[in-house]
């Protein structure tokens, strides 16, 4: 099962992080993901015409990877015609 807290807590981190409020943005997915060399949630969100990607360790509640891009309408339509 899921610890849905944690969940919160690591994507309230991230939005800390970004300088964004809850209200401000569009969730795309919060994951538990892991390996050997640690467990982190895997955070990525939109907003403002960006979309954020965000990890936070699942330990320390550390953001150990931040990354923004543009959003591109344009990107959703297929070249394969």
């Amino acid at each position: 099962m899921t610890n849905n807290k944690a969940k919160l807590e690591a994507l309230s981190i991230a939005l800390d992080y970004a300088g964004l409020a809850y209200d401000d943005v569009n969730i795309v997915k919060v994951n538990l993901t892991g390996d050997m060399l640690g467990i982190c949630y895997e955070i990525e969100f939109t907003a403002d015409s960006q979309r954020y990607y965000a990890y936070v360790d699942a330990l320390d509640g550390e953001v150990s990877g931040y990354m923004t891009v543009p959003e591109d309408a344009d990107m959703t339509v297929s070249a394969a015609a």
